[in-house]
């Protein structure tokens, strides 16, 4: 189905088209719109989408899960977001916001400047093969990598924070090196990595405590 956003809708609340087979989104060339709400249009058939300048909150996990969407552009203007190649960013590059699901990319590798992921950022990427995160990033969202399908990650020294389900559901992935300056591994935040069969902390790891069910459901048989 398609749908056409009327000019005078300012905000769009969370997963108000979540789960839907919604294959088109357009807005009015006058549209009013300031906010797309949380996984607002999560989950749906969506293959493109143009993000109104008009928009300074799009929300976390907006367009995550959407299996065929492959670019998500922000309109010329935003005074919050912008896209690279496809892949949303807020206006300064520190935070990379979403990267669309249905993108196919071998390896995807993090714009310098950021510092951390949003919420959702990668969630459903399963064409991702690898992502290489920058030196200076220190967090990665809650559902960051969720039911992305990398067979690995380069995780930079500088990383504090793996908040909940981080990288819940990554069927692909066998290895992991936790770098040394982690202080937090969320709740769940491996879970259900089938193939997940080595953890790795080096000797110096400042990492003080594992949350509740980290590694759930993993294919863990060799962690030191």
């Amino acid at each position: 189905s398609v749908i056409d956003v009327p000019a005078s809708v300012t905000v769009i609340g969370q997963e108000a088209f979540a789960y839907n087979a919604i294959a088109s989104v357009t807005f009015a060339s006058n549209t009013q719109l300031h906010t797309i709400g949380d996984q607002a249009f999560m989950s749906t058939g969506l293959k493109e989408i143009t993000v109104p300048a008009g928009v300074t909150s799009l929300g976390y996990g907006a367009f995550a899960c959407c299996d065929y969407l492959t670019s998500i552009e922000i309109a010329e203007g935003n005074t919050v977001y912008h896209d690279i190649n496809g892949v949303v960013y807020t206006l300064d590059n520190t935070k990379i916001h979403m990267y669309p699901a249905g993108r196919e990319e071998s390896v995807y590798t993090i714009e310098a400047a950021a510092r951390s992921i949003s919420p959702w950022g990668f969630a459903g990427a399963s064409n991702l093969g690898y992502a290489v995160l920058p030196e200076g990033m220190t967090e990665i969202g809650e559902y960051g990598f969720y039911l992305c399908g990398a067979s690995g990650y380069t995780l930079p020294s500088t990383l504090i924070e793996l908040e909940q389900y981080s990288f819940a559901k990554n069927y692909n992935l066998n290895y992991i090196q936790i770098p040394d300056n982690v202080l937090q591994i969320g709740r769940y935040a491996f879970a259900e990595c089938w193939n997940l069969y080595s953890i790795n902390f080096s000797a110096t790891s400042k990492l003080p405590r594992i949350s509740y069910g980290a590694f759930a459901y993993s294919g863990i048989n060799y962690f030191t």
